[in-house]
């Protein structure tokens, strides 16, 4: 049996040849273990773990923040066109997130899903036209062993890392404290 998690939460099972089987368990994968599984995976999985912590928290807000979006308005909203208002709101997402995003206060899971999304908003115009770290959580089950089938980014994350991790020249303050003497008394 296999199952894949997208990004946008979609859980697909295949491997089980009896139809009724398999939607129970992706149904059961949906509602309760969906959550875990992606955690375990983005803990265990080589393209996941060996990410610098910048890059890794640009992907792992992707994630969240796409299966929120799904939860709320049912569809999958572009994350490519989004946009900060001058006032310090998302622009670019349909009606129902956007009232739900930018004007509830005081509500920790959406204060999280805004600083993602701002996160996101200013990752996407540093990478441009590299695209979004997206990732499919991939798990086998074989003879009684559970195992993750790391299927990597749909985006070369080497090249995105290198964008979005500053660059000792990029530090105004990084040859401040250079002397251009060996030797200093």
């Amino acid at each position: 049996m296999q199952i894949k998690i997208e990004s946008n939460g979609n859980v697909t099972v295949s491997g089980i040849e009896d139809k009724e089987v398999r939607e129970q368990v992706q149904k059961l994968v949906e509602e309760k273990y969906s959550d875990r599984m992606y955690q375990y995976y983005t803990g265990i999985a080589d393209s996941v773990g060996n990410l610098t912590s910048n890059t890794w928290q640009y992907a792992t807000d992707v994630q969240e923040v796409r299966r929120y979006l799904k939860g709320v308005t049912g569809e999958d909203i572009s994350l490519e066109n989004l946009y900060l208002t001058p006032d310090g709101k998302i622009g670019g997402l349909p009606e129902k997130a956007a009232n739900l995003i930018n004007k509830t206060k005081d509500n920790a899971k959406i204060e999280r899903i805004k600083d993602a999304l701002i996160n996101i908003i200013g990752h996407n115009r540093t990478s441009g036209d590299l695209g979004i770290p997206d990732f499919t959580s991939e798990f086998k089950f074989s003879n009684g062993a559970f195992s993750v089938a790391d299927s990597g980014f749909t985006v070369d994350m080497a090249a995105l890392d290198r964008r979005l991790t500053p660059q000792p020249h990029d530090n105004m303050y990084s040859d401040m404290y250079a002397y251009s003497f060996r030797k200093v008394l």
